[in-house]
């Protein structure tokens, strides 16, 4: 089926940094059952596509994944756009998932995140995203991504969206070395502020995968005062939800 047409009915659209082909940590094993379980529902998940990794290479030859044929550009602060290709997973079983690839970008070679240019890639992961979703999802459709990778895509399609994400960890990241490379004048939240930060300041819900983790960001000193101490000033914002 032509990806547009099911962007066009879908409820709500999952953006993903991980999953099959493209894996990496327990993230794969939930992005796996997600697929599962979104089946019918109108979900639809995307993610860029790694295509140095040796599982990645293996899905194309294997036709697991398929190249759909269709391309955009993506503008960047060079001469020429990069141009995005989509790919599909061609599980029938499973909720449609594609894989948004682009040349010299997405290049982690043992994970989606082997690369020194994550941030740069992150930025650009959003941009894509929104060329891809912009105009044919529903202005009804949540936008729902995971972890701070996926904080850019959905910061862009914030104000015509519902925004959600999910923490399965705290890691961050500030993007602002990579900015230069994107005239993206909504990114500009990233001069200031972290990815999560900006999460916590601008969209609409935010999750953990679980009601234990969320009670953890706001009372236990490993995260109020090592890995989300950057957080406590949104993290009553943040909803725990027993994912299983």
């Amino acid at each position: 089926m032509n990806p547009f047409d099911v962007l066009e009915n879908c409820q709500f659209v999952a953006l993903r940094y991980e999953g099959p082909f493209v894996e990496c940590t327990g993230i794969t094993a939930v992005v796996k059952r997600e697929l599962k379980t979104f089946h019918n529902r109108g979900g639809v998940l995307i993610a860029p596509w790694s295509g140095r990794m040796a599982s990645a290479r293996k899905a194309l030859l294997t036709g697991q994944v398929i190249d759909t044929g269709l391309a955009f550009p993506v503008e960047t602060s060079y001469d020429r756009p990069v141009t995005v290709r989509v790919f599909a997973n061609t599980q029938l079983d499973q909720a449609p998932m594609y894989y948004l690839a682009a040349e010299g970008y997405f290049e982690g070679i043992e994970s989606p995140y082997d690369t020194r240019s994550l941030n740069r890639d992150v930025l650009l992961f959003g941009l894509a995203v929104r060329a891809l979703v912009e105009g044919r999802v529903p202005r009804s459709c949540w936008i729902w991504g995971a972890d701070w990778q996926t904080v850019p895509a959905a910061l862009l399609l914030q104000a015509g969206h519902r925004t959600a994400l999910t923490l399965h960890n705290t890691f961050d990241s500030f993007l602002a070395d990579s900015l230069w490379q994107f005239d993206e004048p909504r990114y500009s939240a990233f001069r200031r502020y972290t990815a999560l930060e900006a999460a916590l300041l601008h969209l609409d819900v935010i999750t953990t995968v679980n009601r234990g983790y969320a009670y953890g960001l706001r009372n236990e000193v490993f995260h109020t005062r090592v890995m989300a101490q950057h957080l406590q000033f949104g993290v009553q914002r943040i909803v725990g939800i027993d994912n299983a």
